[in-house]
């Protein structure tokens, strides 16, 4: 039988001879008088604090177990000691992305345990009685017996027989697969005289409180957008905004801001830009001359020339300049923990 390989393909690793056993030792002893190279480099190199005797439990415990150390890289990898499986019985097993259930499923689902049963007789004895002891219970229930006769019938009968029932038969009717009142729930919940027209979220409360249906939070909100009445009489909701407010500081150098003027002449130094810093509390402005208005170059000014004299500040306040609003400028207050705040477009004394 001929068998191609690819070029480069591994098909044996070999290592040299370390030791040469005497083959009168038998591998009991081998086990308990050796250790092997690396791990009496291991032994050595994490056992000065420790005394002869404890140093030999240690050395010991490596000889016992040092099947569990790997020796080389060829050594690491899966194993095959522990394995581990779940059984699906004769149903194929499949992957399924981990998702969260509504509250609303869990009592759905409830639900249908209560109201539906398995007829199948494919159980062992314990199971069949454990349902036939359930069964029982639910004929004794008067609620429970009515609505599993309708279930078992497929017959559901309309709103008005049940009218007049207890809460809890009206709760499992609203269950039904078929739910066919929704539009009639929806016009009783928000256009009704009682329900003025309320929105979606305390409309969709008030449905849940008796009622229940797969998508019932999409259908309110539906329903509601398309409603004349509410579109005529109601306007948008405008989005809240938080109110302007003035800047305080409660001590020196715990809040600077900082503004570049320019383009100047230039010097003989070379200097176009003029970069301001000003303290909120004292009011402390000094300027520094700069050759651009880079990033960098800001950035090593405030370091050099304000945080290394003042201390590092609280908050440094500026405008909406590319060198402010820079990754550099930004990373450099994350690692002072500074907080960088800065004025809205057209407002710059805001």
């Amino acid at each position: 039988m001929n068998t191609e390989l690819d070029p480069g393909t591994t098909i044996a690793q070999m290592s040299g001879v370390e030791q040469v056993l005497d083959g009168n030792i038998s591998s009991n002893e081998q086990k308990h008088d050796g250790l092997r190279p690396d791990l009496q480099d291991l032994l050595d190199r994490t056992s000065d604090e420790l005394t002869s005797k404890d140093k030999q439990k240690v050395k010991s415990l490596l000889i016992e177990n040092q099947n569990l150390f790997a020796s080389s890289d060829v050594d690491l990898g899966r194993t095959n000691l522990v394995k581990h499986e779940i059984n699906t019985g004769n149903a194929r097993p499949f992957k399924e992305p981990p998702q969260k259930e509504t509250e609303t499923k869990d009592q759905y689902d409830t639900v249908n345990a209560i109201t539906r049963f398995d007829d199948s007789n494919d159980k062992d004895d314990d199971s069949e009685d454990h349902d036939l002891s359930l069964k029982e219970i639910q004929n004794n229930d008067h609620d429970l017996k009515i609505v599993t006769e309708w279930v078992e019938k497929d017959e559901r009968p309309d709103y008005k027989d049940i009218s007049d029932k207890g809460f809890f038969l009206r709760s499992l009717w609203n269950q039904w697969n078929n739910l066919e009142t929704q539009k009639e729930v929806l016009q009783f919940s928000h256009d009704d005289k009682c329900s003025a027209h309320l929105g979606i979220h305390k409309t969709l409360a008030k449905i849940r409180q008796s009622y229940y249906w797969p998508g019932l939070q999409n259908d309110v909100r539906t329903y509601i957008n398309g409603c004349d009445k509410c579109a005529k009489r109601k306007s948008p909701q405008k989005s809240k905004r938080a109110p302007m407010a003035l800047v305080e500081a409660n001590g020196p150098m715990e809040r600077i801001a900082t503004d570049i003027l320019g383009e100047l002449p230039e010097t003989e130094s070379g200097n176009k830009y003029i970069l301001v810093v000003s303290d909120y509390y004292t009011k402390w402005t000094e300027s520094f001359a700069m050759p651009n208005m880079e990033a960098k170059t800001v950035a090593k000014i405030i370091v050099e020339e304000v945080i290394v004299r003042f201390g590092v500040p609280h908050w440094i306040h500026s405008d909406q300049g590319r060198q402010f609003e820079s990754l550099l400028f930004q990373e450099m207050c994350c690692i002072l923990n500074i907080k960088k705040t800065r004025t809205t477009p057209y407002h710059p004394k805001i």
